[in-house]
């Protein structure tokens, strides 16, 4: 396994010190390197717009700070084993975790937290590279949204509320 090479990190909103916000990281997985140049910041700045637009965290915003990394895949797009698509995305991220098609998850801990202790961070999202809806949340752990999918503003705040606060499902 070779180490993670340094990115570069994207500031998308900045409020503050890290040590007197909530720092949020957006981490892009199955971007190649022309991508991550334009099309993930693009879906980053969507995403944390969309997040900014909703209470409580319209109120909050000042409260945040938003940054990004979108470490380079040899391939477009994540794995989706149930239709034979294998993708060695950096982070990892897969659907059909736990035998359901659109749960979005790494298993790959080790790569997913060697790419974000590149960053100041307490929450993180994985965006994937992917146009099928899918995501997940596990509180205090991470989420993750399907950055292309035509939902995703909605899937974002989702999947963040279950990652930052614990809210139950629907």
């Amino acid at each position: 396994r070779s180490p993670t090479a340094p990115q570069e990190l994207i500031v998308i909103e900045q409020h503050g010190a890290a040590a007197d916000k909530v720092d949020l990281l957006l981490l892009g997985d199955g971007y190649t390197a022309a991508e991550c140049a334009a099309k993930f910041r693009a879906d980053a700045r969507r995403v944390s717009a969309a997040l900014f637009e909703v209470q409580p965290f319209a109120r909050s915003r000042q409260d945040f700070n938003v940054r990004g990394l979108c470490p380079p895949a040899a391939e477009s797009g994540v794995s989706r084993p149930s239709t034979g698509i294998h993708r060695a995305s950096p982070a990892g991220a897969t659907y059909d975790a736990f035998g359901s098609e659109r749960y979005v998850l790494t298993f790959d801990n080790r790569a997913f937290r060697d790419i974000a202790a590149q960053a100041p961070y307490e929450f993180v999202e994985i965006l994937t590279n992917s146009e099928t809806y899918g995501g997940g949340g596990i509180h205090n752990l991470y989420s993750t949204a399907s950055a292309g999918n035509s939902t995703i503003g909605y899937l974002f705040v989702h999947e963040f509320g279950h990652h930052f606060a614990g809210l139950a499902d629907e």
